[in-house]
């Protein structure tokens, strides 16, 4: 049984992952019908009479992918639409379903290492990316990287024609910031947790009683006098453009950059353009104002 937190405590965890992730199984059923003799065991399922032959069922696994409700959310920092001395702090956004950041395999699955999280949030200049609105933007845009003949297709598979019709949000920016600004696949870890806490002694209004929770944290500090937009982007697909190298951010008047050397180029070989687009999931803007 998981220990349990006291009032004004909280737990935390790495991870927390699902026996299975979201996708695509098949359920296999056979059997055999032995009958025990002295000379050992011997099948009886043969003949007229013999059992149905085996049975294949596929069913699917769904959860949140290119929308997220806002119901799961619990709650986001800074605060939307809020003014503040935010410089010092990094945003995060707190999720009610503790699994949902490792439902999906972002790409990298491997027998020895378990995919990191599928969620990442970014904080971005008002002028540093373009917002895709729905009802002008549907799954389907975003995937076959439509409208802008720089941006490279989306890989996804399992998408189904309901799904690319659906309108969505979405995000779009130059390559080179995306990768100055962004985590890199290590670092994804690093920035997701889940946390216990207690409610005892809090008013949840009937949600959340269980305490737990999901935190994604972005890796990029505001900066004082600016607004800011956070977005909760989805990397399934993506994770061959993230940055290689794993340099600490620098934060001046003149956006984020990296200590030390370039990146370098882009590891996907489809990459058609100078530009990224990216599914977002939640997003929120703030303005920093204040030390």
């Amino acid at each position: 049984m998981a220990q349990q937190p006291e009032p004004g405590q909280m737990i935390l965890y790495d991870d927390c992952r699902p026996p299975l992730g979201a996708g695509d199984y098949e359920l296999r059923l056979h059997h055999q019908l032995l009958e025990s003799t002295a000379a050992g065991a011997g099948r009886v399922d043969t003949g007229p009479k013999a059992l149905p032959a085996a049975k294949q069922q596929p069913f699917r696994i769904t959860g949140p992918r290119f929308r997220l409700d806002p119901l799961d959310i619990h709650g986001v920092f800074p605060p939307r639409n809020s003014e503040g001395p935010y410089a010092g702090r990094l945003p995060m956004v707190v999720l009610r379903r503790r699994t949902l950041p490792w439902e999906r395999d972002p790409g990298v699955a491997t027998a020895a290492a378990p995919p990191p999280p599928w969620l990442a949030l970014l904080l971005l200049d008002e002028d540093e990316a373009t917002l895709l609105e729905p009802p002008d933007w549907t799954v389907g845009d975003m995937l076959d990287g439509q409208q802008f003949p720089s941006v490279a297709p989306i890989a996804l598979q399992g998408v189904s024609d309901v799904e690319r019709g659906q309108p969505c949000l979405g995000v779009e920016l130059d390559l080179e910031r995306f990768k100055a600004i962004a985590p890199t696949a290590e670092e994804l870890s690093l920035l997701t947790h889940v946390r216990q806490v207690s409610t005892d002694d809090k008013e949840l209004l009937g949600m959340d009683e269980d305490g737990w929770f999901a935190v994604v944290t972005g890796n990029r500090l505001p900066e004082d006098g600016k607004d800011h937009i956070a977005c909760l982007v989805s990397l399934e697909g993506q994770l061959g453009r993230l940055p290689e190298t794993s340099e600490v951010p620098v934060f001046s008047g003149e956006g984020a950059s990296k200590v030390g050397s370039d990146s370098g180029p882009a590891t996907d070989p489809d990459l058609a353009g100078p530009h990224i687009r990216l599914f977002v999931l939640a997003r929120w803007r703030f303005r920093c104002t204040g030390s």
